[in-house]
C-alpha cells in the first residue's frame, strides 16, 4: 500500500507537517499556520465555534484524515476510468 501522496512525498517534510505533527501528539492547538485578517462570515464563525467545542480543531497531516482516504480513495478509483477517457477532467469538469 502505497503512503502519502507522491507528488507532494517529493517535497520533504514541511515546517507545517512538523508543526502539525507536533500539535496532534501534544494535544495542543496548532496556530503556526498564520493569522486571518478578520473573523469571516457569521456562519462560518458558528461551524467553527461547533468544530472547536467537538475537537475538530488541527491541520491534518499530508497524508490526510484517516476517516477520509477510503471514502476518497473508493470515489477516486469509481472516477478514474472517465478521467483517463478524458470525460471527466478535474481541472475543468465532466464534458
Amino acid at each position: 500500500m502505497k503512503t502519502g501522496n507522491t507528488v507532494l512525498s517529493s517535497f520533504g517534510t514541511t515546517i507545517f507537517e512538523v508543526m502539525s505533527r507536533l500539535a496532534q501528539e501534544n494535544d495542543a492547538i496548532n496556530l503556526g499556520q498564520g493569522f486571518p485578517d478578520g473573523n469571516g462570515p457569521d456562519d462560518v464563525v458558528e461551524a467553527g465555534v461547533d468544530y472547536l467545542r467537538n475537537g475538530l480543531n488541527q491541520y491534518p497531516s499530508m497524508y490526510g484524515i484517516p476517516d477520509l482516504r477510503q471514502p476518497n480513495r473508493a470515489a477516486t478509483i469509481k472516477i478514474a476510468p472517465k478521467i483517463r477517457a478524458g470525460i471527466l477532467r478535474p481541472s475543468s469538469g465532466i464534458k
